[in-house]
């Protein structure tokens, strides 16, 4: 099972706007970072230059300004809990929210899920046995089954949709399924890190950088 999350589209980096400290995640507020070092031109230039060497946020505040008793609290507009401190992920994923209700899922999101439970729900025993491969392939106008360059399948649920659900847009019983947005509120958001395993010719492996290092990307979730 994978972690529940729907992106803001907002991806976060390591020690420019984001920190972690032992088992926490702190998203950095500037205004916090301002307040501390000051406003001046001097100040801001040691910031920008200790992003430039990769020096984490915390240990520019304690050890190149002098804050030694700074936390991670002090610098960050949230905290969220870390499941897996073992990782090199040098990007966080934020997950959806608004700025009213915070952390959320949005209904356009879970429609599919719903619709997915309603289809298991009406396509009982008899519906499945009356498939033939045609209802579940791509054909060609003889119809005959499409086939990839590999000489695979291309499935398609098009047509189970259309005989389950309606033919068109103005017939699909699902346009009656008006599905709400889900929002937790108050609640302090976990951060998982997350590796693609992918399917190569030969078999199956996590994916990999240009160096073969396995690439990771940590995922801001809903507990």
């Amino acid at each position: 099972l994978t972690p529940v999350h729907v992106g803001s589209g907002i991806t976060y980096n390591r020690n420019i706007d984001f920190v972690q400290e032992s088992g926490r995640i702190g998203i950095v507020d500037a205004n916090k970072v301002a307040a501390l070092i000051g406003s001046d031109i001097t100040a801001i230039d040691q910031w920008v230059s200790a992003i430039d060497k990769g020096t984490p946020l915390l240990d520019f505040l304690r050890n190149g300004r002098g804050l030694r008793n700074v936390k991670l609290e002090d610098v960050a507009e949230r905290i969220c809990v870390l499941k897996d401190t073992n990782h090199q992920a040098q990007n966080l994923k934020e997950q959806y929210r608004t700025a009213i209700e915070g952390v959320c899922i949005p209904g356009s999101s879970l429609k599919g899920a719903i619709k997915t439970a309603v289809w298991n729900y009406i396509a009982n025993s008899d519906f499945v046995e009356s498939l033939t491969l045609k209802d579940l392939v791509v054909v060609d106008r003889e119809g005959k089954p499409k086939l990839t360059k590999k000489g695979d399948y291309i499935w398609d649920d098009d047509k189970l949709d259309s005989q389950l659900f309606g033919e068109n847009a103005n017939e699909k019983t699902t346009r009656f399924l008006k599905i709400g947005d889900v929002h937790f509120h108050n609640i302090r958001t976990e951060v998982h890190n997350i590796q693609v395993f992918n399917k190569y010719p030969r078999n199956w492996d996590f994916k990999r950088d240009d160096k073969g290092a396995f690439q990771q990307i940590l995922f801001e979730s809903i507990p």
